[in-house]
């Protein structure tokens, strides 16, 4: 099983790469992915280069999305072995 941390961010371009390189040194965790909640700041460059992979919403979507994607995991709807957040701030 392969543990991916989620972490959504929004115009945290000031402490996302530490969350980042935190999260990074945990050991049970495989690959950490920035959605960046279409920030106008450079979170998704600092996510980058962190060593995040990171994915960059066109429009922004709120915490409602990832507490959908949660709520749709418990239920048995997704292909993922787990789904958590983590916070930047």
């Amino acid at each position: 099983m392969k543990i991916y941390a989620v972490i959504p961010a929004y115009n945290e371009e000031k402490t996302v790469g530490e969350v980042v390189e935190k999260t990074k040194d945990l050991e049970i965790v495989d690959e950490v992915i920035v959605v960046d909640d279409c920030s106008t700041d450079n979170t998704f460059e600092e996510a980058k280069k962190a060593g995040a992979k990171a994915v960059r919403l066109m429009i922004n979507m709120g915490a409602g999305l990832f507490t959908e994607v949660k709520e749709q995991r418990r239920a048995g709807n997704t292909n993922s072995d787990c789904v958590n957040s983590l916070r930047c701030a």
